[in-house]
């Protein structure tokens, strides 16, 4: 079963303990000090929130697909109302996961962790912010399928389909992600399906 590892106890306590009445939380008071000076902006809501948003396309027999992007709806993608975070809404994005299913009805896929097919996974990721390439030819084969033997350390099971950035990425509000996938040979088998997911922690507003 998946869990949540982004919080362990120890960090968990030591913001409980310099926590300040009437003050925001110490994540919060660091977005913004982090904001604030690399992008000058000011006017941030106060609430910070994990996230996950996703994004879902058939890419059977394409060459090239982007995500989050083109035309929106709410059972292709959860971005709140179309493919741009609202103003001052931004994020960090610490990671992605692809998941892969076949259905002929991509909204009704079993999403599994990782990219199992042979020719989906041969496909390469680069991610665009506002028109700046920010990853780039990252390999589907990085966002790993296997389930781990009892004595494998390092890791979990928890961590399948995942890829972590050393580097986090930023989305401001109001900019534009775009992750576009390319294959050398499209992938051929029937209905196969991709999903796209940003995970990280944002501001949302009220």
């Amino acid at each position: 079963m998946s869990f949540n590892t982004k919080n362990p106890t120890a960090l968990f306590f030591d913001r409980m303990a310099r926590a300040k009445a009437g003050a925001p939380g110490t994540l919060v008071s660091l977005m913004t000090n982090f904001f604030k000076a690399n992008y000058g902006l000011s006017d941030l809501p106060k609430t910070a929130a994990d996230f996950v948003l996703y994004d879902q396309l058939a890419v059977v027999g394409l060459t090239s697909a982007q995500f989050f992007s083109g035309a929106y709806t709410t059972t292709r993608s959860n971005f709140p109302g179309s493919f741009v975070l609202p103003q001052g809404e931004h994020a960090i994005i610490t990671g992605l996961r692809v998941a892969y299913g076949a259905n002929a009805t991509v909204a009704a896929t079993d999403w599994q962790p990782g990219v199992s097919d042979a020719l989906t996974k041969q496909g390469l990721l680069t991610i665009s912010i506002n028109g700046q390439v920010v990853t780039t030819q990252l390999p589907l084969t990085s966002f790993d399928t296997n389930a781990l033997s009892a004595t494998a350390q390092g890791s979990t099971d928890a961590s399948r389909g995942y890829f972590f950035f050393y580097e986090p990425l930023v989305l401001l509000g109001q900019q534009q992600i775009s992750c576009n996938i390319t294959w050398g040979t499209a992938p051929a088998t029937a209905n196969s399906n991709l999903r796209l997911e940003l995970h990280g922690v944002r501001f949302i507003g009220n």
